[in-house]
């Protein structure tokens, strides 16, 4: 195998990793808030999350942001075994939610959900 091969294995699999975490998790809460609008309660989103990151509030709506962000070193040192080289990769992922609640009746009006 030659480094040239190796290096396009593990910038797959660097591709991969970036593009492809938390997609189960992302589903998962995806589902939940889009079968909650109107339901969840701003004392539930706590109990869940925990303290938002930032609150905005006008006179009608209370807008919440949660935000985690973790970037970490993929590295594969199998690769030792061809010749030598050690490849490290940056990953950063996470993910961002910001909910909507109507102060008149304190549930959730709107969502939006990305991870990355």
């Amino acid at each position: 195998m030659t480094k040239k091969t190796i290096l396009a294995c593990l910038f797959g699999i660097y591709i991969s990793e970036l593009f492809g975490c938390g997609s189960i998790k992302a589903e998962q809460t995806r589902a939940f808030l889009e079968g909650n609008v109107d339901r969840l309660t701003y004392e539930e989103a706590l109990r869940r999350w925990g303290p938002p990151k930032a609150v905005m509030e006008d006179k009608d709506f209370v807008v919440s942001r949660w935000r985690s962000e973790e970037v970490r070193i993929w590295s594969n040192q199998s690769v030792l075994a061809f010749g030598g080289i050690f490849v490290a990769f940056p990953i950063s992922h996470g993910d961002e939610l910001i909910l909507t609640f109507s102060k008149q009746n304190n549930t959730m009006v709107r969502w939006k959900y990305q991870d990355w």
